[in-house]
This record gives structure tokens, C-alpha cells and sequence, in this order.
């Protein structure tokens, strides 16, 4: 699965804007879809989700955790 941070990477404030005002909006819909497919492989009986997020080793970085 996709991390919410890894799906923040996708936001564009300039193509995004029809569908999302800001960043807060698209993030709680991409939460909500997040939390909905967890809720549904959990009912399908999966027992192991694994959740990539490749960019997490960017946040040791202070310059980054900034932006």
C-alpha cells in the first residue's frame, strides 16, 4: 500500500486545485481511501499489510521535515 506520505509527494497545489482547495483536503480523502482498504483486506482476512514508504528515510534530512 501506498503511505499518506508518499501519496502527499502527488499533490500539485497548481493541477490539483479543481478537485483539492489546499493539501488538508486532498490528505483526508487519501487518509479515508487509505482506511477504508485497510478496513476491507482486514475483512478479506489478510493477516500482514505492508505499507511502502520509501520517503520516510527523508525525514532525516531537517531541510526536508521542513518542507
Amino acid at each position: 500500500m501506498i503511505s499518506a506520505q508518499t501519496g502527499a509527494a502527488y499533490y500539485d497545489s497548481t493541477k490539483s486545485a479543481s478537485a483539492y482547495p489546499n493539501m488538508d483536503a486532498y490528505l483526508a480523502d487519501l487518509v479515508d481511501i487509505l482506511r477504508d482498504e485497510v478496513a476491507e483486506l482486514i475483512r478479506l482476512g489478510c493477516t500482514y499489510i505492508q505499507i511502502d514508504s520509501p520517503q520516510y528515510t527523508a525525514l532525516l534530512d531537517p531541510q526536508l521535515r521542513e518542507g
